[in-house]
This record gives structure tokens, sequence and C-alpha cells, in this order.
């Protein structure tokens, strides 16, 4: 909410609010739109009208940890992404893997490029 708040963004944006349904308006893709009915917290069910939907269902709010075998003898670092602990000037000019999926692996791919 901060950062949507600093960027002028949140009169946009609903917080604590679930998505009753979905429900395509249309058949003909080029003139198609949605209906999306929502429920937020202490305000009355509506219906927000939109000519496309984009899905991001907040799987990173409670990441998935993964421990990989031989992560104790691994003689590098090892860190998530997710949590802006990687100090990436170790990697200059370094070959760099990078295990993920999604925005944040791009996002590390782009960085380490």
């Amino acid at each position: 909410q901060e950062v949507s708040e600093k960027f002028g963004i949140l009169p946009y944006c609903r917080m604590n609010t679930n998505v009753k349904s979905l429900n395509v308006v249309g058949r003909d893709y080029w003139s198609q739109s949605y209906e999306l009915t929502i429920k937020t917290k202490g305000r009355d069910e509506e219906v927000v009208k939109g000519a496309s939907v984009a899905f991001f269902p907040g799987n990173l709010t409670n990441p998935k940890r993964v421990t990989y075998p031989g992560e104790d003898t691994f003689d590098g670092d090892i860190v998530y992404g997710i949590s802006s602990q990687f100090d990436y000037s170790k990697v200059r000019g370094h070959n760099v893997m990078i295990v993920g999926s999604g925005a944040f692996a791009v996002e590390n791919v782009r960085t380490c490029v």
C-alpha cells in the first residue's frame, strides 16, 4: 500500500478484495470485455468492467523455500531474489546461474547482464 500511495496509484488499487466471479462479455476476440464481481472488505459487492484482465495471484507473498541437495557443500552464494540480500557486484564478469521462473528470474537475469 505504501508504494501505491507513493506513486499515486492507490485510488486505482483494491486491497483486501476477493474476486467472486469473472464473466466474458461478447464472443468476438477484438470486442469482448470482462466483468469482474468483487467484494472488498467493508464495502458492498460490486461489478467492475474492463477491457483486459491480468492475474497476479500473490504467490510470492509466501515464497516456497527449496533446499537443493549439495547446498551445504556449495562454495558460492545461494540467496532468494525476492529478499534483496544479494550483492550483484560479486557476479560482474562471471558466469551466473539463476534458478527460478517468472518476473523475479527475469529481473535477476536483467540485473546480472
